[in-house]
């Protein structure tokens, strides 16, 4: 929550929270969710939580403030599950129905993929810093930067196709999910 906070008189605050955040997450292991092995399944559901969080706040970020990626496309996985009821376990939420969380979970997984392929061209706009060898240029050359944005640019647009096929998120709404609508139209604003 830290990383939305933005006071008047330190306008880069949420960069430093969310730093904190993806170090803490990174200690925890977070993005390696996976490979837990505890009698517990919601630890592993938690730490999956976290880390996709911090992963789209990354890259919502990274594209506000036009600066490099804190977490490099390279160290989310191309076959990385979703997320899914089961990742809330049961009785997550008192605020919403059923039907509106499972359209909160869709959206969030909507946003998730959306950012998935957009790293490919923060990266490429945005390159991490790194200092460069002697005699060399610190940017890969133009022709394979202009491929990496194609190659994202296509799977930006498929995304777009896939996500604007009628869905059972148009659902009618109580007061309490408005917030809904924001964010299932959020991805298209990035878009």
């Amino acid at each position: 929550m830290l990383t939305c906070y933005t006071p008047l008189d330190n306008p880069t605050a949420h960069s430093y929270w969310l730093s904190i955040t993806i170090q803490h997450a990174r200690m925890l292991r977070a993005f390696d969710f996976h490979t837990v092995k505890t009698p517990d399944s919601s630890h592993a559901s938690k730490l999956k939580r976290l880390w996709w969080c911090c992963i789209i706040r990354d890259r919502g970020l990274s594209i506000g403030l036009r600066r490099p990626l804190q977490i490099p496309s390279n160290a989310v996985s191309n076959n990385a599950s979703l997320l899914s009821e089961a990742d809330f376990g049961k009785g997550y939420s008192n605020l919403f129905t059923l039907q509106e969380t499972a359209a909160f979970i869709n959206a969030f997984n909507r946003l998730f993929i959306m950012f998935f392929h957009l790293a490919e061209v923060l990266e490429v706009l945005y390159p991490p810093w790194n200092i460069p060898q002697s005699g060399s240029s610190p940017l890969p050359p133009w022709q394979e930067r202009q491929r990496r944005l194609f190659i994202a640019e296509k799977h930006l647009d498929e995304w777009y196709y896939s996500c604007r096929k009628p869905s059972a998120d148009t659902i009618d709404q109580s007061p309490n999910a408005r917030s809904l609508f924001v964010l299932q139209k959020l991805p298209y604003m990035y878009y």
